[in-house]
């Protein structure tokens, strides 16, 4: 039986014979979310993980490489998860190069390079993709500079 989504949508599996970086991937965040399941983000976790899991570490080591790769033609995927009941209001900031989001439930939006906003959510639950062109993202924008022209 095929499973959906909340929206009926299928849920897609990974084939990872097919591509084994994301099993490796996949596997490497296992092994980081078996450190850090039980700790408190902080501070305190931030100085743990750069003493004992830092540049260098092999998980480190491997997150890196493995989301550096050609086959994402050198784009940051983010993929976002909200459940909230109230208004959700994120930093600030803008995208030099534009961004592609898929925004499951809703669509996609694309925002010019250059665009700025408190990225926001109104209650519900949000699945999201964030996809960014050489990962580029700016939190030093103004708010009350004016948006590009769009294209």
């Amino acid at each position: 039986m095929q499973q959906e989504t909340s929206n009926n949508a299928p849920v897609v599996e990974v084939d990872f014979a097919q591509h084994p970086t994301a099993l490796k991937l996949l596997q490497r965040c296992q092994d980081f979310l078996a450190v850090v399941e039980n700790l408190t983000p902080g501070k305190h976790l931030e100085a743990y993980l750069n003493t004992n899991y830092g540049p260098g570490h092999p998980i480190y080591e491997d997150l890196g490489s493995l989301t550096r790769q050609e086959a994402t033609r050198f784009f940051s995927i983010t993929a976002v998860y909200v459940d909230s009941r109230e208004e959700f209001s994120g930093q600030h900031h803008s995208h030099p190069y534009g961004e592609i989001n898929c925004v499951q439930g809703a669509g996609w939006t694309s925002p010019v390079p250059g665009t700025h906003h408190y990225p926001q959510f109104r209650g519900g639950r949000l699945v999201s993709l964030f996809f960014l062109p050489a990962g580029r993202i700016s939190y030093v924008a103004n708010p009350d500079d004016p948006q590009p022209a769009s294209l």
